[in-house]
């Protein structure tokens, strides 16, 4: 903006690091930092008010910005050039004509106004009375929708009213195909062929098909890319990434050998049962990186046995160590009391031998099977991605076919409430929504490939060694469940990135998504009738007042039902 503007003011409603404040002095003439209430317009009242009239009044133009855009995506001199041409005394990018339904509960229509992302002011807006008197009146509102309909809305038509005329960079009327009074948000593609110098952060959630997107946007403008698959990722829950953002990674051929990584690997492998553990071992064996071996296991009888099988693969120069523990917490407990040593690795797997008492014998083979193929087959391509990527923190499996196949993976209440009050423990950075974990981002199975900086807030075995229940567990909701639930989550909150990793050989066909939504539209319609839907709302009911009742909890954990 420096080129354009004689000063430049930076705005925060959050703390400033002190590195980052030298980074934005070298580009700003002044950083001012506020309490983050009241959105942008309260931030703008207040660099106003520290700015003084008598020193904006002498300006020829006062620019306001927000932070809820990507951009420059093209170079602002031609938009400077054609608006300072035009005989308007304030102008934006674009702008919401006239619309008759309003908010909801506001009781107004929607009247004509520039969409304040970027609204520019000329001098004798600047000098006028009215201008003065809308920014005094400026209040910390706490709900965007009044934020929009009084002062966005507001200051366009209070500035109509005294005869002020306004311009857009791309008026209504540019947009041939999609006349629409939201182009700024479901029409991005729109913007990006006009030349649109900012496109907001939400029309690339909107958009249906980010991939497209993604290819206009490189092939028309110089824009670095990895400055919104960044942000996206650091500041929606891994759900939202996943629908807008390509994380999935696929195995490379076969035939397509990988050298050793640099990184020290570690693999957790919890064997509880014993057969089947010739396909992990023969697996690990045709990995060329170095990889560490930790077995844990509950008894000296079992140690021998899995020795025995251990002594027909030759697994290089790897480490191999056995660690008994008692037979509660599955797999879980047994990695987290082992975690202390796996934390000096740079990338440790966790993988465990599995068997299923609640499905046929064939669904548990297939299921790790599936597993394994992800995680194992081509395991050095995996250890280069993390190599590769500093801020992958944890590769997750795809959904194993079976499951694609059903709608299990679909997450109930009860099952998130679980998940919410492990989440509440831990005291996380960011806020995990829990109407976006339906069908949570997870490895179905609790196997992965992770930093362990990235999972450090779940690996406190003193934390919850006394919460896991004795065995038999129940078949869902223990501790053990909501932790397969939130490992990615946890990452997401350390500020890493996720990948879900799929097998060349298992990738799932439109058409089989597209059966399978048409058979779940067919299942909904008969047996989600009016009375089933009222029924549900009014189980849900008390569940959301216990969630509100209940709020954050301390580090001691109720797993309590």
């Amino acid at each position: 903006m420096n080129p354009f503007y004689q000063r430049v003011i930076f705005v925060s409603n959050s703390p400033i690091r002190s590195e980052h404040r030298d980074e934005l002095s070298e580009v700003t003439d002044k950083i001012i930092q506020r309490e983050n209430k009241g959105f942008d317009f309260a931030a703008w009242r207040d660099a106003i008010y520290q700015e003084g009239w008598n020193k904006i009044e002498q300006y020829d133009y006062l620019t306001l910005m927000n932070d809820t855009c990507f951009g420059p995506i093209y170079d602002l001199a031609p938009v400077f050039k054609k608006m300072e041409n035009k005989e308007a005394d304030f102008w934006g990018i674009t702008e919401h004509t006239d619309f008759k339904t309003g908010f909801m509960g506001l009781g107004h229509n929607i009247k004509a106004h520039l969409q304040s992302y970027f609204m520019s002011f000329n001098q004798q807006v600047l000098q006028n009375k009215a201008f003065h008197d809308f920014w005094n009146k400026v209040k910390d509102q706490k709900k965007v929708d009044h934020v929009i309909h009084k002062y966005e809305i507001g200051i366009s038509n209070k500035l109509l009213n005294e005869g002020f005329l306004f311009e857009s960079y791309l008026p209504p009327e540019t947009f041939k195909e999609d006349k629409n009074n939201e182009i700024a948000f479901f029409h991005p593609q729109q913007l990006i062929k006009k030349k649109a110098p900012f496109l907001k952060v939400k029309s690339f959630l909107f958009f249906p098909h980010s991939k497209y997107l993604k290819k206009i946007l490189q092939r028309r403008s110089e824009y670095d890319y990895n400055l919104i698959e960044e942000h996206i990722t650091q500041t929606f829950t891994p759900n939202k990434a996943l629908s807008v953002l390509d994380k999935n990674y696929v195995l490379p051929d076969a035939s397509i050998k990988d050298e050793k990584s640099s990184l020290t690997i570690a693999m957790h492998l919890h064997a509880y049962f014993t057969d089947g553990l010739e396909k992990y071992f023969a697996l690990l064996a045709d990995i060329k990186s170095k990889v560490d071996l930790f077995i844990t296991t509950d008894t000296e009888s079992k140690r021998s046995q899995i020795q025995k099988i251990l002594d027909d693969f030759d697994l290089g120069d790897a480490g191999i160590k056995f660690i008994l523990t008692e037979n509660r917490g599955r797999d879980i407990l047994p990695w987290l009391k082992i975690s202390d040593q796996l934390n000096e690795y740079d990338l440790v797997g966790h993988f465990h031998v599995k068997k299923s008492s609640t499905a046929p014998e064939w669904v548990g083979k297939a299921w790790t099977d599936d597993l394994l193929k992800f995680l194992l087959e081509e395991a050095d391509s995996i250890f280069k991605e993390f190599e590769k990527n500093k801020k992958l923190g944890i590769a997750i499996p795809d959904i194993p076919y079976y499951f694609k196949k059903t709608d299990s993976y679909l997450m109930l209440d009860e099952d998130k409430e679980h998940i919410f009050r492990l989440w509440d423990s831990l005291e996380l950075k960011k806020t995990l929504d829990e109407e976006t974990i339906d069908k949570p981002i997870m490895s179905y199975g609790t196997m992965f490939w992770y930093r362990p900086v990235a999972l450090k807030p779940l690996l406190d075995y003193e934390m919850f060694e006394k919460e896991f229940p004795e065995e038999p567990l129940p078949l869902k909701n223990t501790i053990a469940h909501s932790f397969e639930g939130i490992a990615v989550y946890v990452a997401w909150s350390q500020n890493y990135d996720f990948r879900v990793v799929l097998h060349r050989d298992e990738v799932f066909s439109g058409f089989d998504v597209y059966t399978k939504t048409k058979l779940n539209k067919i299942i909904t319609n008969i047996f989600k009738t009016n009375a089933w839907r009222i029924g549900r709302f009014i189980t849900w009911i008390p569940w959301k007042i216990k969630r509100l009742v209940r709020g954050v909890t301390n580090n001691q954990i109720d797993f309590e039902n």
